[in-house]
C-alpha cells in the first residue's frame, strides 16, 4: 500500500506539470525532433538547414527541461547557473515565475516584494474558502462521523491543490535565496565590445543576438 504523503506528493508533482503546461512543451519539442528528421533527408547532414533545425530543437529541449518558453536572452544565464549547481527544480520556479529578467546588458533577480503579495493573497484567499466550507460542514445536517469524514477530505483536497498554486507565490522565495548563492560575488568579464564589465554577485553579462 502506497502510503498517504507519498500518493500526495505524486499527485501535486503531476499537477505542478499540468500547470506549467508541460504537455505543450514536449509536444513543441516532438513537432521540432520531426521537422529536423526531415531536413536531415532532404537536405543531409551539416547543412545550413539542419544546423538551424538543430538549433530549435536544443531550444525547445531546454525550453522543457525549464518548464518555460525562454527567451534567447536567458538561456545563457539558465545554462550559466545549471552549471554553477543550480538544481532543475529551483531553475523550473523561477524562470516559471520570471524571476529572472534582462536589464540592458545584464541578467537579474527580479524584486522579491511581489512574491510575499502573491503570497498573502492566495492564502487569505484559500483560507478565508477553507474556513468557510468547515462552517458550512460543522452546521450542515448529517452524523459526526459523515462530518469527520467530509472535513478530512476538504483538508486533503484543499492541500493538494494548494500544490500548483504555491507553485506561483510562495515557493519562490527559498529558492530566490538558494540560486542567488550560485551568483559571482565579483568578476570582471570582457564584453563583446572589448569593454571589462565588473558584476555584483546579482548580475552577469548576457549574448545577445
Amino acid at each position: 500500500m502506497i502510503p498517504l504523503p507519498r500518493t500526495l506528493h505524486c499527485v501535486g508533482a503531476l499537477l505542478d506539470r499540468f500547470a506549467a503546461c508541460e504537455l505543450w512543451l514536449r509536444a513543441r519539442l516532438t513537432l521540432a525532433e520531426r521537422r529536423l528528421a526531415a531536413t536531415l533527408e532532404r537536405f543531409g547532414d551539416g547543412t545550413f538547414e539542419e544546423r538551424c533545425a538543430a538549433a530549435r530543437v536544443g531550444k525547445a529541449d531546454q525550453d522543457l527541461k525549464l518548464w518555460k518558453k525562454l527567451r534567447d536572452e536567458l538561456r545563457v544565464p539558465a545554462k550559466m547557473l545549471e552549471a554553477r549547481g543550480a538544481s532543475v527544480e529551483d531553475l523550473r520556479v523561477l524562470f516559471l515565475n520570471r524571476e529572472i529578467r534582462t536589464d540592458d546588458s545584464f541578467v537579474s533577480l527580479s524584486p522579491a516584494w511581489r512574491n510575499y503579495v502573491l503570497t498573502a493573497a492566495a492564502a487569505g484567499v484559500v483560507l478565508s474558502g477553507f474556513v468557510m466550507l468547515l462552517v458550512v460542514t460543522v452546521f450542515a445536517p448529517g452524523s459526526v462521523f459523515e462530518k469527520c469524514a467530509v472535513i478530512t477530505a476538504i483538508t486533503l483536497i484543499v492541500c493538494t491543490l494548494y500544490q500548483p498554486l504555491s507553485l506561483f507565490t510562495s515557493r519562490p522565495i527559498p529558492i530566490r535565496a538558494r540560486v542567488a548563492a550560485y551568483l559571482p560575488m565579483e568578476t570582471a568579464p570582457i564584453s563583446a565590445t572589448g569593454r571589462i564589465t565588473r558584476l555584483s554577485n546579482r548580475t552577469w553579462p548576457s549574448r545577445k543576438r
